[in-house]
């Protein structure tokens, strides 16, 4: 399993850009991946690095087909492949899972 950390956000669109970010947010839920929307970035459990790096073309596009010019896009990715790895089992380790 492959988790993926993803910020993409327009540069050239202003100070407040939270209307940008939610239709990066809603393309990655309408993926069907799991999905954890926290204050800075998104993570994204994907099955392999392929779906993964699909995940981050669409926040990053999804920020581009509303018209910005200008994108960062940050991307952290863990592939962890000695045990079933997750977001869940991440937030368990720092005991932030809820249940």
């Amino acid at each position: 399993m492959i988790v993926v950390s993803i910020s993409s956000f327009p540069v050239d669109k202003g100070h407040s850009l939270g209307q940008y970010v939610r239709k990066a947010i809603d393309a990655l839920e309408a993926t069907g991946l799991k999905i954890h929307v926290g204050p800075m970035s998104t993570t994204v459990e994907a099955p392999d690095l392929d779906t993964a790096l699909d995940a981050v073309q669409i926040a990053h596009m999804a920020i581009a087909d509303q018209g910005s010019v200008r994108i960062v896009t940050n991307v952290k990715i863990d592939d962890r492949r000695d045990v079933d790895h997750g977001i869940d089992r991440k937030l368990k380790a720092v005991g932030r899972l809820d249940e």
